[in-house]
C-alpha cells in the first residue's frame, strides 16, 4: 500500500506557483519545493510521479490564474476553446486572444528576452 500523500495536490501546486511567481521558474526545484512546504522533496512525490508532471500542474494553475484575472479586467476578451483551436492562447501565443498584436510583441513560447513562459528550460 503506497504511503498516504502528507499534501493535498493543491497544496503543493500552490506552493510551487508562489516560487515560480516570486523567484521564476528556474527556482522550482524539489528541494525548494519541499523547503517551501515544510517538509523534505519525498512527499511530493508521494503525489507527482515526477518535476515535469509538477512543472505541468503549475503551468494550468498559472494559465487559470492568468484566465481569472483576464476575466474580471477584460470581461469582453473572447476565449478560444483549446480542444477546438490548439494554436489558442493556451499555446501561449497572445495572438490567439488578440486580435492583433503588434510585431514587437513576443509570444509567450518563444527564445525571446522578454519571455514570460512557464515552460522548463530543455
Amino acid at each position: 500500500m503506497p504511503p498516504k500523500p502528507k499534501f493535498a495536490r493543491d497544496e503543493i501546486v500552490q506552493a510551487a506557483l508562489t516560487i515560480v511567481s516570486e523567484k521564476g521558474v528556474e527556482a522550482l526545484t524539489a528541494k525548494e519545493l519541499g523547503d517551501a512546504l515544510g517538509a523534505s522533496a519525498r512527499p511530493i512525490f508521494t503525489v507527482f510521479a515526477s518535476m515535469k508532471e509538477v512543472q505541468d500542474a503549475v503551468r494550468e494553475a498559472a494559465m487559470r490564474r492568468f484566465e481569472s484575472y483576464a476575466e474580471q479586467k477584460l470581461p469582453g476578451l473572447p476565449r478560444k476553446d483549446a480542444d477546438a483551436d490548439p494554436g489558442g492562447y493556451r499555446s501561449g501565443k497572445l495572438s490567439a486572444v488578440l486580435p492583433e498584436v503588434p510585431a514587437d510583441v513576443p509570444d509567450l513560447q518563444t527564445g525571446s528576452e522578454n519571455r514570460i513562459s512557464l515552460s522548463a528550460r530543455r
